[in-house]
């Protein structure tokens, strides 16, 4: 049984739209810039993926970020339709 290699195509899928066909040849051409994570958002996914975090540390770094702890507030308190 032998595998094939996948198979990249430089080609969008029909079904995409032009904003999804811009970003494929950006990122194809590579040029496009990715936008850095504010300082507390990146040590938020360090945590994260640390099986030895604690939940109040990560709960005292989402409050260092308004805008973030409003964002995962809304998360939390909205209900599945």
């Amino acid at each position: 049984m032998s595998a094939e290699p996948a198979r990249t195509t430089d080609a969008a899928p029909a079904s995409t739209g032009p904003l999804e066909q811009l970003l494929i040849e950006r990122i194809q051409k590579g040029a496009i810039e990715l936008p850095l994570l504010p300082q507390v958002a990146s040590r938020i996914l360090a945590m994260v993926y640390d099986p030895n975090a604690e939940a109040a540390k990560l709960a005292a770094l989402i409050h260092q970020d308004q805008a973030l702890a409003a964002h995962v507030i809304r998360i939390a308190n909205s209900r599945p339709t």
